[in-house]
């Protein structure tokens, strides 16, 4: 019994028929229930003498252990609402919580030090790659970066600032590019020239002029105008005094002037016999005629090993090595060793490799077996003898076989397969 008014809210089976009043069952603990609708799951309530069926109040669901306890551990699943639950109430709380204010070292945000890393810094980057830049108009001046366009643009705007007109104390006039000058606006040069008479005097030798001065201070002897104290000084003003005036040179002597040259000359393009060349006769002699030289051998020769003048050039050996294509249209494959020694062979189907024509003893070679059916493989004729007296061949379409042969007689030819290339 409750000292006070109490709910107890269950769901039991009650046995027997129901109806209005608890008519037919025996109720609850000898207090008989009274049902009005036992579908709509009401709420059963004991006013002391009898359990009421009292229908639910509006809003509040249904009751039933169905709804609230569908896994039937004796627990309501879900709460809708709550009006309020004490902190201590709740399970797995965490013990602390940061501040609603707190702070964060750059380690602790993922890759926050990899990307500031890859940023530059505003004091003093050093840029990689081709970086960009806002470009400034032409003639700015001010802190902002100047670009290559910038650069570009200001060295094609520019224009000279100063005129040949705007030039102060220029002259008014220019002597012209040819021009002349008199004896007398050089200076020096007359009293050079009247120097120069009194060296020559009536000799026209070096010697003679050297006469005139000493032969140790090269002071001049005479006792006339010597303002021109020395050798050097004179020659060197005399020098001066003929560069300015080429016309006073002497003429370039002539062709006709010449003596003693020859009466003719042999022209720029002529010939000479063999014999105007010394030794050329005797080294020509020791020298083999060209008729006589032997030719190349051709592919064919050198396959057959006939002996004969001919020579084995590079090619012609490279020549007989290179492959040849089998024909293996027909049932049997004939191959001729005198065409080559290396083969091709291309299966369509499996094939019977004949017995070699012209096979000499001592050639060898091989054949490059593919083929475009899978199972096509080659059989041989009975000159050819396999290694261990079986040979294996590849199936695959996408597979090679390597056949090397070497003749050891005729009517004998010893053979090997290396399987498995790639085709």
């Amino acid at each position: 019994m409750c000292d006070n008014d109490c709910a107890t809210v269950v769901e039991i089976l009650i046995p027997g028929p129901q109806g209005p009043g608890g008519v037919g069952n025996s109720g609850i603990g000898g207090y008989s229930v009274a049902v009005e609708n036992a579908a709509e799951g009401h709420i059963l309530v004991f006013d002391g003498e009898v359990w009421e069926n009292r229908p639910q109040p509006a809003g509040q669901g249904d009751m039933k252990k169905a709804v609230y306890d569908a896994d039937g551990d004796g627990k309501v699943d879900v709460a809708a609402v709550a009006d309020a639950v004490a902190w201590a109430g709740i399970a797995d709380v965490p013990q602390s919580f940061p501040p609603a204010a707190h702070a964060h070292d750059t380690a602790q945000v993922t890759g926050l030090d990899a990307a500031l890393a890859a940023k530059a810094p505003l004091d003093s980057p050093t840029f990689t790659g081709v970086p960009t830049a806002p470009t400034a108009e032409p003639g700015a001046n001010g802190g902002q970066l100047a670009t290559t366009a910038f650069v570009a643009a200001s060295i094609g705007a520019f224009e000279p600032a100063v005129t040949w007109d705007a030039i102060a104390g220029r002259p008014e006039a220019y002597p012209p590019a040819t021009h002349g000058h008199g004896m007398a606006e050089i200076a020096g040069l007359g009293e050079a020239l009247a120097q120069a008479g009194r060296i020559a005097g009536p000799e026209t030798t070096l010697a003679g002029a050297l006469a005139y001065f000493d032969d140790t201070t090269g002071a001049l002897l005479s006792s006339g105008d010597d303002t021109m104290t020395s050798l050097t000084t004179a020659l060197e003003a005399i020098a001066g005094a003929i560069a300015e005036h080429p016309g006073t040179t002497p003429s370039a002597p002539t062709w006709e002037m010449l003596t003693g040259k020859p009466a003719a000359f042999p022209p720029a393009e002529h010939l000479h016999p063999l014999s105007d060349v010394t030794g050329l006769d005797a080294a020509l002699g020791g020298k083999a005629d060209a008729s006589a030289l032997p030719t190349p051998a051709s592919v064919g020769t050198l396959l057959a090993g006939a002996d004969d003048a001919a020579f084995a050039t590079g090619k012609g050996i490279a020549d007989a090595n290179a492959p040849v294509a089998l024909d293996a249209t027909g049932e049997t494959v004939a191959i001729d060793l005198a065409a080559g020694l290396n083969f091709t062979l291309a299966l369509p189907d499996s094939r019977t490799v004949a017995n070699p024509a012209n096979a000499r003893p001592g050639q060898s070679g091989s054949i490059w077996v593919t083929r475009t059916a899978a199972g096509a493989v080659p059989s041989f004729g009975a000159h050819w003898r396999p290694a261990g007296g079986s040979s294996a061949f590849s199936a695959d379409t996408n597979a090679a076989d390597l056949v090397t042969f070497l003749v050891i007689a005729p009517g004998v030819v010893a053979y090997t397969v290396l399987g498995g290339f790639a085709a």
